[in-house]
């Protein structure tokens, strides 16, 4: 009997002992893949290169838009920013602004036959000046 109480202390202690061991080995798989993942895993730091584009021109913009208008087109939708356009000018030269201004307002007003000549006639006066 004290061989039996003997044999079944010592598999109590081992049995409790194989679940300390298998907890511990889980507990210990899940802290290495946390570690990998949180650290392991990590490229560091990433350089990105940031294009950065020139200011455009706001002279630009309404040359573009005198072309078009010059090739025959109609007027679209652009016609709504018209005065963006101009205040976007008269930050860079109030003189050309109000050139600019005066001449989409008689563009707007234009029939679109006479359309091109008013556009082509402000396309000289901005570039001229």
């Amino acid at each position: 009997m004290i061989l039996v109480d003997r044999l079944a202390k010592k598999f109590r202690v081992q049995r409790l002992y194989n679940m300390w061991q298998s907890r511990f080995f889980a507990a210990g798989l899940l802290a290495v893949f946390a570690l990998l993942i949180f650290v392991g895993c990590n490229d560091g730091v990433r350089e990105e290169v940031i294009e950065i584009r020139p200011a455009v021109d706001p002279l630009a913009t309404v040359k573009s838009i005198l072309q078009r208008y010059e090739r025959g087109e109609p007027l679209g939708s652009e016609a709504a920013s018209f005065d963006s356009v101009v205040a976007d000018v008269k930050k860079t030269d109030p003189e050309k602004a109000k050139m600019v201004d005066e001449g989409l307002k008689r563009i707007l007003q234009a029939e679109p036959q006479q359309r091109a000549e008013a556009s082509a006639e402000l396309l000289k006066k901005i570039s001229g000046s």
